[in-house]
């Protein structure tokens, strides 16, 4: 299973990748919110692999993410992460850029609450 520091820099390449997008081709916005959403993940997969905890099943993830009293403030931007991943990957709608950069914003908050217990 990977490790704390593993995750991060996961989440810190993922996070670094989104925001070398060019948002002006049209479906750049949707794969910089799915990259986010990954970032996202491995955010707190570092804070459960502290833990020696590991989850592969988003479900699980999302369960423990809500179970966990230090970090269930944040599963509601994790939610937003995710279900905008999800519309980005199967929907044929496009985001844009601004839509980008305002849901962008669910990962600076995950990160407030997951960072400082790292």
């Amino acid at each position: 299973m990977p490790l704390k520091q593993e995750h991060l820099k996961k989440a810190e390449d993922n996070e670094k990748l989104a925001l070398r997008l060019d948002l002006s081709i049209s479906s750049a916005p949707n794969w910089a919110i799915v990259i986010t959403f990954y970032s996202a993940l491995h955010y707190i997969e570092a804070y459960f692999a502290d833990q020696n905890k590991h989850y592969r099943l988003h479900r699980v993830r999302d369960s423990m993410i809500q179970r966990d009293p230090k970090i269930r403030r944040a599963f509601r931007s994790y939610q937003r992460l995710s279900d905008c991943s999800e519309q980005a990957r199967y929907e044929a709608d496009f985001f844009d850029e601004g839509q980008y950069v305002n849901i962008r914003k669910n990962l600076d908050d995950i990160k407030a609450v997951v960072v400082p217990l790292l």
